[in-house]
């Protein structure tokens, strides 16, 4: 059985290995070293060593090239990523958080700093957080609470609300911190710095004269 840290309840997973189940867990930490030990641990359970190294680098090799873009990025954009804005309760993803790495890969500022975790966050707090982008997922059942979280109270008084930025992609894709991670990077540099690639290659070309 593969399993994360966080897997549980602990009684549960006693069962199981009392059930003679072998339970092989890996770290929940939001980082690119767990993205590592999981395709790598993974990889030399099927006893296929080689083939996880090999795609670990080719997963590595996808963040930096999509990171490549931020080379010429002076200002980092502020993000607030909202995990749910139901019963008008916005949940935010503070630091520590799968949300708050990957927006810090895609070159972005967490606008909502000082806690950890997803927590509600009052609508004054919101607007005193002042980001540049809201950030959400997008999934069956909240498209209507997405495209109209600009205009609810606290997102209303936001940088993000006047200039109508509302960035959105598949929660797995995003926050799952698997091979795909790269992919996740790559395209939220695009909707975060619209102009990035040209920019970038415009900086590489003044540096290469």
């Amino acid at each position: 059985m593969i399993a994360t840290e966080d897997s549980g309840p602990d009684t549960t997973l006693r069962q199981i290995t009392a059930a003679g189940v072998m339970i092989h867990q890996y770290s929940a930490a939001p980082t690119l070293a767990t993205v590592r030990e999981k395709i790598i641990g993974l990889a030399t359970l099927l006893d296929k060593p080689e083939e996880g190294h090999e795609l670990w680098a080719a997963v590595d090799a996808s963040v930096t090239q999509a990171q490549r873009q931020l080379e010429a990025v002076d200002q980092p954009v502020r993000v607030m990523f909202v995990l749910s804005n139901a019963n008008g309760s916005a949940i935010i993803g503070g630091e520590n958080t799968h949300a708050d790495t990957v927006i810090r890969l895609a070159g972005g500022v967490n606008a909502a700093s000082g806690f950890e975790g997803y927590k509600p966050m009052p609508d004054e707090a919101i607007a005193a957080a002042r980001p540049d982008i809201i950030l959400m997922m997008t999934r069956e059942g909240n498209h209507e609470v997405n495209s109209e979280i600009l205009s609810k109270p606290g997102f209303a008084m936001t940088p993000a609300a006047a200039e109508r930025r509302l960035v959105k992609m598949d929660g797995m894709l995003m926050l799952g911190f698997g091979p795909r991670i790269g992919e996740a990077v790559e395209g939220l540099i695009r909707a975060f710095y619209p102009d990035a690639g040209q920019l970038s290659a415009q900086h590489s070309a003044q540096t290469v004269q």
